[in-house]
């Protein structure tokens, strides 16, 4: 399957999910990008899932504490969609609240 026709499967899923959403696509969309975790030297394959472990975990990572770094990802969202490129999208927004601030 080409990349182009699994982004048109991806996007028709996502607008046609019918509980509430964190993201709205724009339509029409005007562009897209198609990564193959399972192949990416990188990532291969990797995922995020919850432990016992993972709200105390994700207070220290989100936690900034002054320095230049700050992190987010779908891990770290706190609502029910972690591990979704939403709750990526989500996390990363929550990052830029805190920059605006801080630069405010």
């Amino acid at each position: 399957m080409s990349d182009r026709s699994r982004a048109g499967i991806a996007i028709h899923q996502r607008r046609s999910k019918r509980s509430s959403s964190l993201i709205t696509l724009p339509n029409p969309m005007s562009a897209a990008h198609v990564t193959d975790w399972a192949k990416d030297p990188f990532a291969r394959g990797a995922y995020s899932y919850a432990t016992l472990a993972t709200r105390t975990a994700q207070d220290v990572l989100t936690r900034w504490d002054g320095g230049p770094v700050l992190i987010s990802g779908e891990a770290l969202y706190r609502g029910r969609d972690m591990g979704t490129v939403e709750a990526a999208l989500a996390s990363g927004r929550q990052t830029a609240r805190t920059i605006l601030k801080i630069d405010t």
